[in-house]
């Protein structure tokens, strides 16, 4: 089964203890966009795949799922 972009953001975000409050301030993206990348209705931009996987110590290929 294929882990999706939303549930690997939603993932770290709790895996690190942060609301969607705390992530979308780090990121100066408003609430509502992590909710939707979270539910799956948009994904992120590249620059911010980048900046979360900064934030989550992980890759970016990790959180686009393009390696396991």
């Amino acid at each position: 089964m294929e882990i999706s972009v939303a549930s690997r953001i939603r993932g770290k975000r709790s895996e690190f203890d942060m609301s969607q409050e705390d992530l979308a301030n780090m990121l100066g993206v408003n609430v509502t966009t992590v909710c939707s990348w979270e539910s799956g209705k948009t994904t992120p931009s590249a620059p911010l795949i980048v900046r979360l996987s900064e934030i989550f110590k992980v890759t970016p290929n990790y959180l686009l799922g393009w390696n396991k």
